[in-house]
């Protein structure tokens, strides 16, 4: 519980990777209407369990603790970055199962293994793309201490120089993640770095399947540097709608201050907007 009291329908936010819950939606959750539960669902390993190991699993597991909180819809639901595919993957198992689904919330998450990592040089808007996106990019960046952006270099650097070693090498081995590539390990307990691993390798290896219900994506102007660039992160490739709502900050600092408190705002419109009768709550939907 990250806040348990209130009378509306309780929302269940996923963690992300890593498998923690508490340093983000407890941030969010102190500029939410008191009215408003939420329960983070934190990662079997963060509680001394074993860690499973794919999306699926997790998404299952995951569903069956919700229903014997909540043995019924509609559900609200959601999850930021990697908690936002596995959120969208419990969707869709409920959604199987019969039940409703009236809120499917996805914060700055991108679907795995659908497109959206495909870069389309031959399209003619693309160059147009890349450089606003890229501006977006410099102004996150430009505004970290001097410290953090030597740091930044120095580990994508090195990160970059140990894929081309592996490609010369024609390294064949399981699938494993370069932390360094994603995350500055030296900001997380070693403890926690086995979970960031495990995490990313399933979300890598993962492909996300369609879903007949409409997403909310909670989204950062700045995208990944290389990628798609498509507005609706390719979401629309698999949801029978998507709404896209644009917020402040950047991917990394969207859970604090001040940017939460617009997250937070756009995050109870949401709720609004599912508590409508349905047929209400769609205007918006691309």
């Amino acid at each position: 519980p990250v806040q348990p009291n209130g009378s509306r329908p309780p929302l269940f936010l996923v963690h992300g990777a890593g498998g923690d819950v508490l340093w983000g939606y407890a941030n969010l959750a102190k500029h939410l209407t008191p009215d408003q539960p939420i329960y983070g669902i934190k990662s079997r390993g963060r509680l001394g369990l074993e860690e499973l190991a794919t999306i699926e699993e997790m998404a299952s597991y995951y569903r069956e603790e919700i229903q014997k909180f909540q043995p019924h819809g509609p559900y609200h639901l959601g999850g930021y970055c990697f908690g936002g595919n596995v959120a969208y993957e419990m969707a869709r198992q409920l959604q199987a199962q019969g039940e409703e689904v009236a809120l499917l919330l996805l914060i700055d998450a991108t679907p795995s293994n659908v497109g959206y990592e495909n870069i389309p040089w031959w399209n003619p808007k693309y160059p147009f793309r890349f450089a606003r996106n890229f501006s977006y990019w410099l102004s996150d960046f430009s505004g970290l201490p001097r410290r953090e952006r030597y740091r930044f270099f120095a580990r994508k650097s090195r990160a970059i120089g140990r894929k081309l070693i592996g490609k010369f090498q024609k390294q064949n081995h399981t699938v494993n993640v370069d932390l360094e590539d994603v995350i500055d390990p030296n900001h997380f307990p070693e403890a926690e770095l086995k979970f960031w691993q495990i995490h990313l390798r399933a979300l890598i290896t993962h492909v996300d399947k369609p879903y007949d219900g409409v997403i909310t994506l909670l989204r950062t102007r700045g995208q990944q540097l290389l990628c798609s660039l498509e507005n609706d992160f390719c979401w629309s490739r698999l949801a029978k709608g998507v709404q896209v709502k644009l917020i402040p900050g950047s991917h990394e600092n969207i859970f604090m201050e001040p940017h939460v408190k617009s997250l937070a705002q756009e995050l109870e419109s949401c709720l609004a907007g599912a508590r409508q009768p349905v047929g209400k709550s769609e205007e918006k939907v691309v």
